[in-house]
Parts: C-alpha cells; structure tokens; sequence
C-alpha cells in the first residue's frame, strides 16, 4: 500500500522494528495481562495500514503528514480501476478531487526559474554519441514506451538532480551524462516536498507520492503497465491546468 514509506526520510521505516515479545516484557502490559493474555489479545488487533494482524514484529511508524480518511479504500478502488479501466479514472471520487486540487494550485504559482543544473544520460553500448543538445533533447516519439509519467509515444523529457541519478537509472552502463541549465522559468509540481512547496494541500499529495497510486514498482508487463497509470492520470492534470514540470520521487531515487 506505501512503498515510497521504506526509503523516505532515511529509510525511518525500516528502524521502527519492535519484537512483540520485547514490547511486551519490557513495556507496563505486563503489569496488567499475563503473556498468555497479551498473545490472545495482540493477534485480535489488526494493523491500521495493511489490516494484517499483528503478529512476531509490528513497526512502529507515524507517516509525516495526515493520511486521508479511508485512504487505503481509496488506493484499491483507484488501483482497480486503472488496471480494468483506465480511461474512467475521473468517475472516481477522488481522482476528481486531484484534478480540483492541481487546478487550484496552478492558479495559485507563478513559474520560476531552476537555479540548479539539471542532468541527463544517455548509453553509449550502441554507439559513441555526440555531446550536444540534439542528443540529450527529447526522444523521437516513435522510440517512446510508455513510463511512469508519460505515455506511449508522447515525448517527456526526464532529468535527474544529481548524476548518480543517472547512472542508477542506466544500472551502470556506459554512458554519457550531460548537465543542463533551463534559461526559461517553468510552472513546477513539487512533488518531491508537497510539504515545503503545496502546504495547504500536502496531507493529498504526499498520501498520493507515498502510497502505490504512485510509487508502486512496474514490473516488466511488456506493454501493460497498470502501476504507470495513476501517475500519468497525474500528469495529464498537471499539463491541462498549466503545469510545466514536475519535480518528483522515484521509488528507488529522487528525479
């Protein structure tokens, strides 16, 4: 359900580990049930998140902003729909409800200029390439698979903030990595930091950038990819409300 959840905020998730045993005997449960009583009680509790009961190891872990109510409903009927039909994602509640909220961001944000350079790589296992703009510029439209926040053979240019970015994303190919500089402002999504930069709506976005609406990982499907399909829901309401860019979270790195 919250995937971006195990490496965000330096992987806090995965330091919360409790053993229910060592809750219980170093904890003041123990002033009030016998253990027998505490592993007859503690497997009637399920797990607020997953709804598992809570069973060997619980993890204790508060999300950094307030989750919608019913959220994790929200996740599945919206995950259902973009694997049965796509097409019909605004017949749903909520997916209406972020088109409305980035409508009213965009009113709100004027574009800015990107002070930092920017990168972008490309392999060079097929060939030597030239470093110059035509190479590292937006990809012919008949070479573009679908992705996570563009379409088939619709062209999205993809930068990284760093150029270890880069060479994560290529695995450690050879390769060429260019540093750009944008010279025009851009109206930019944040959703890297909702918090910092879209506070009155942050508890939506980041509940959207946490949870697998977003960072599910795609496997390779061939051309089905259901995981990429919210994400680029998101990314056409940001282009038809006047977005530029979006500056965002990859599961695995920040691009």
């Amino acid at each position: 359900m919250w995937p971006h959840a195990y490496s965000a905020e330096d992987c806090r998730f995965q330091t919360q580990e409790i053993d229910l045993k060592w809750f219980y005997r170093y904890g003041y449960l123990r002033d009030v049930f016998s253990e027998e009583e505490f592993d007859h009680y503690i497997a009637q509790i399920e797990c607020p998140r997953c709804a598992h009961p809570l069973t060997h190891t619980i993890w204790a872990y508060n999300f950094p902003f307030d989750i919608p109510e019913n959220f994790e409903s929200t996740i599945e009927e919206v995950s259902e729909l973009a694997r049965s039909t796509p097409f019909l994602l605004l017949t749903h509640n909520f997916c209406r409800e972020v088109l409305a909220v980035l409508g009213d961001l965009s009113t709100e944000m004027a574009s800015a200029l990107v002070s930092q350079p920017l990168f972008r790589a490309r392999s060079t296992l097929s060939g030597e390439l030239t470093e110059s703009i035509e190479c590292f510029d937006f990809p012919p439209a008949r070479f573009v698979q679908e992705g996570r926040y563009n379409h088939a053979g619709a062209p999205v240019l993809y930068l990284a903030s760093d150029k270890e970015t880069c060479l994560a994303e290529l695995s450690g190919e050879q390769c060429i990595v260019l540093e750009l500089k944008l010279l025009s402002p851009i109206k930019i999504l944040d959703l890297s930091d909702p918090f910092a930069a879209h506070h009155r709506h942050s508890d939506l976005l980041n509940s959207l950038v946490y949870s697998a609406l977003v960072s599910a990982s795609q496997p390779d499907n061939g051309w089905h990819k259901p995981h990429y399909v919210v994400s680029r829901f998101i990314a056409d309401c940001a282009r038809a409300v006047g977005f530029d860019a979006s500056s965002i979270h990859r599961p695995d790195e920040r691009v």
